[in-house]
């Protein structure tokens, strides 16, 4: 494929395993329903602007109800709770220094979480 891509063909990948579209493509289309949710570069996608957010502690969604930019939620294993958050950093970090948190984790989402945040909305 690569080879044929590097000659000018244009090929259309389909694939599950968002791993394989970084790793073979340039662009990338997320579709729901038949419909393009999203379409753009693999590495635009990637740069969304949200956070990946995990917290361990006594943290749970209620805590944060009056945050806005919580663009996608879950609960982890034992004690922690992640989401993509694209909101104010200082608006987070101040709900949470009224919590009970014994980490937090931020880091840059994968192109997987962004899918799933699209997917699912």
């Amino acid at each position: 494929m690569k080879e044929e891509n590097e000659n000018g063909s244009t090929i259309f990948f389909s694939s599950h395993i968002l791993s394989e579209v970084q790793a073979y493509c340039r662009s990338a289309a997320f579709i729901k329903e038949g419909k393009i949710l999203l379409s753009d570069k693999v590495g635009k996608l990637e740069q969304t602007g949200a956070r990946k957010v995990t917290i361990r502690g006594d943290v749970t969604k209620e805590n944060l109800t009056g945050l806005s930019g919580i663009t996608y939620t879950e609960e982890n294993r034992e004690d922690a709770l992640g989401f993509l958050y694209n909101g104010d950093i200082k608006k987070l970090l101040t709900v949470l220094s009224n919590e009970n948190v014994k980490d937090l984790t931020i880091t840059e989402p994968s192109l997987e979480e962004i899918f799933m945040h699209y997917y699912e909305s």
